[in-house]
Formats: structure tokens, sequence, C-alpha cells
């Protein structure tokens, strides 16, 4: 409990239940009415960055869009408050794993119980859609499985609410394994957007496969939904689900399902002819209690202790809870630094996040590491740092956001590769230019990034 703040407003903070490149979440205590709380808190150090005013404006936007859709499938949203200096939400405090924990742990849901999580997705999307309101990140990771079997949707930290013009034409909001077609391309994005994702992840749920970033760019998804329903658990679904799940993933959104209560519709069918001894909710609780990451005492790495808490916060911003338990069993078979990042990279299944990780998970090493003994383990092994290791998240972010309407959903990825590979900021926007194709739109980029 060392460092805790005692007090956030009127709630008592009772523990760190996690931590993330835009801020940490503590579980609190509502003293005037008697409740367990989630209490998410802004970096103070954002509030003044370049894109302070952006980031809160990201902050505020997640309590709005999740106060307006009060629905039991949602995490409730109930109050956006300003305390010393830093601006925070009080939310409805959730007991369970995120599905992305059972799916990188290897677990496989039966039909019934895909299914039936997809259905509560749905409908609560259906209550934020009817509000205007566009969630544009549904993925596994903010998909939250609970103890009693139901799932509540979190994070409306990028949700387009009403006619906002949040969403800018080369500016990609949202995670690429699961973004719509018209999503990687910086593209206007309406309710069907949300009906893409979810049917990505119910695709994934099925067959326990996704397309990376790079099949998703460069094949239409039917294409790749073809190889995977001839191999593995995909071949072994039923006609009738292929199409539930080629609809909900048509490159046109013309062609897919035009609202969540018709995805619903079809789901629910699905359900209704599959008969089972237990209902979908009850094993489903079952399965979240039961497999809940438990960590036993071990003894205790030989790697700095200020480094693995350091590194835990990273890798939880990508991967969740889970980065907890998988740094507890790496860090004791592990012997450096440099193979201990690489091995708990292996669990980010996107390629460009993974990629970010081992950025900043190598700052982290420059930082720890004693230079006389230990350099072998640092970025670079020249006295000069790449931009990589002294260059902000957030900035990084900022130019991949402007490169995408250039290149597309690549745009991460180049921007960490160069980043790695330039020592100031202006060799890596010269760099970047160099991946765009047109001398004018060359210029137009560095007049964007320089500005």
């Amino acid at each position: 409990m060392t460092g805790l703040p005692k007090k956030i407003g009127k709630y008592r903070i009772q523990s760190l239940l996690g931590s993330g490149a835009m801020g940490v979440v503590y579980q609190g205590f509502d003293p005037d009415i008697k409740r367990t709380v989630a209490i998410k808190v802004l970096h103070s150090h954002l509030m003044s960055a370049t894109q302070g005013e952006s980031i809160q404006d990201r902050f505020r936007r997640e309590a709005q869009a999740a106060a307006k859709c009060s629905h039991p499938m949602i995490v409730a949203v109930y109050e956006l408050g300003h305390d010393t200096g830093r601006d925070f939400i009080v939310m409805e405090y959730v007991q369970g794993e995120e599905l992305k924990y059972f799916l990188t742990s290897g677990h496989e849901f039966s039909l019934l119980e895909s299914l039936h999580i997809i259905a509560m997705v749905l409908e609560g999307l259906e209550a934020a859609h009817k509000r205007n309101i566009i969630h544009r990140d549904i993925k596994p990771a903010n998909i939250i499985l609970l103890d009693t079997g139901e799932i509540k949707i979190a994070d409306f930290g990028v949700a387009k609410i009403d006619t906002s013009d949040l969403t800018v034409a080369g500016n990609m909001i949202g995670t690429p394994g699961y973004m719509s077609p018209e999503g990687l391309c910086g593209k206007e994005v309406d309710n069907r957007a949300d009906l893409y994702s979810t049917g990505m992840v119910l695709f994934e749920m099925l067959t326990g496969e996704k397309p990376t970033p790079e099949e998703r760019f460069n094949q239409p998804i039917s294409s790749f939904a073809d190889k995977v329903f001839n191999r593995g658990r995909g071949s072994e679904l039923s006609p009738s689900i292929k199409d539930i799940l080629l609809r909900a993933l048509a490159d046109k959104k013309d062609d897919r399902y035009q609202d969540a209560t018709d995805f619903l519709i079809a789901v629910q069918h699905e359900e209704s002819d599959i008969s089972a001894a237990k209902p979908a909710v009850d094993t489903l609780a079952e399965t979240v209690v039961s497999q809940r990451p438990l960590i036993k005492p071990k003894e205790q790495s030989k790697l700095d202790e200020d480094f693995l808490k350091e590194l835990e916060k990273g890798l939880t911003s990508y991967i969740g809870p889970m980065a907890k338990l998988l740094l507890k069993r790496s860090a004791t078979t592990e012997q450096t630094p440099q193979s201990l990042i690489e091995d708990l990279a292996r669990h980010i299944d996107s390629t460009t996040e993974r990629e970010e990780f081992l950025i900043l998970a190598r700052r982290c090493i420059k930082e720890d590491t004693n230079h006389d003994n230990k350099k072998s383990t640092a970025q670079s092994s020249t006295d000069t740092p790449s931009i990589a290791e002294t260059i902000s998240v957030e900035k990084l972010t900022n130019i991949s956001l402007i490169l995408a309407y250039y290149v597309g959903p690549m745009a991460p990825r180049i921007v960490n590769q160069e980043a790695l590979r330039s020592y100031d900021l202006a060799e890596l926007h010269h760099a970047l230019a160099e991946k765009i194709p047109g001398s004018e739109e060359k210029e137009e980029f560095l007049k964007k990034i320089s500005g």
C-alpha cells in the first residue's frame, strides 16, 4: 500500500488495481453510500503535456459516454471529478477478468458460451447506439467477464458521441486487429463499425484465430475467413454460424448487419438451437472463478524491483491484469532484462503494440542498467541514444496518426521502426517522409508534423 494516496475527493483509497499510459485505477470506497468503487485517475504530467487538452477531452468523453449509457452490460460511471490538479472518474467496481485473458491463455469457449457472450455485448451496444454513441474500440480487452457469468463493456475513451467531429480523415481510432475496414482507412465510422469489431471477437472465440494487421490490409477478410473455415476449429462451424460471421465482417458496411438488434436476433436464434446441461451463464461463471489467475509466492527474481514495477505498469496497459501473473512467472525463469521483455512481448497480439512495448521496456532497461557492466542490454551500443528511448508515447502516437493519412494502418509500425533508427526528431520526420509516395504529399506531411 506504500505510495497510495489516502483519499481522492471524498473517496478512501484501498488498493491499486492497475496502471497504464493515461493513468492509474484504484479501488476506493464511497463513505456516503458505503460502496466499493473503481477510480481512474489521469496522470498529472499528461495534464500539462503538449496534447494535454485533447487527452483531457478523451478522458472526459469516456465519462460522458458511459454515463449516458446506463445499462447492465456497460460499466457504470458515477462521477467525473477533479482533485489536487488531476481529473478522475469514479466507476462501478466489477469483479471479473478481461475476455482477452482467457483467449491468450488458450481457453476455448463452447459455441453456446461464445454466442452468449456476444449476445450480451450486442445488448450493451444496442443501448449505446440508441443514444448515438459508438464505442469504436470493441475488443477482448474491453469485454470483462464477471464472476456471475455476465459481461461488462469497458473503456469508452475513444467513443464518438452524438454528432461530434472527433473522427478526422486520416486518423485511426481503435485497435487495428478488430477495426472495421473503414476505420483502418481513417474514414468516418458509424454503429456498423462496432458490429464489425464484435464479429471479429466472435470469430476469434470460435476459431482461435484472427488476422494480423498486415493480412487485414492486404486481403479481404472473406479470403482470410475462407482459409480458417477449412482448418482446425473453423472447419467444425456450421454453415449458419459461418454466414453470421461473414455478414458481420463484410468489407462494405452496407452488407453487414445494419444495427445491433439484427445481429442480436441472429445470434439468439443460434443460441436457441443448442441444448446444454447447464445455461451458458452458469458455465461462464464457473470458468471465470476457477481460472482466475492465482499468484503463488515465489522467490523474487534477482532483477531490480523498481525495473519490474515499471515493466508491469507498461505491460498492464497492453494486456490488462494478466500482466502481473505473466511477470511473476517470467521473472523467476528469465536471467536478463532483455530476455525477460522479449518473453513478455510474446503475449501482446498486435504487432504494433508489441513493438511499442519493446521500445518502452528497453527504455526501462536503459534507465535501470549500469552502463559499465550491462551496456550490452541497452537499446543501442553507442553513446547516443535513439529517439525511441527519449520520445514520449504520446508524441509517437500523434506522429502515427498523421502518417496514417498517407500510408494507412501500417503507420504505427513504421514510426516505431524508424524511431529506433533515428537520433533526433528532424531525422525521424524525414525518414518517415521517405515512406510517402509523391513529393507533394511528402512536403504536406512535413508541414503537418512540424506544425
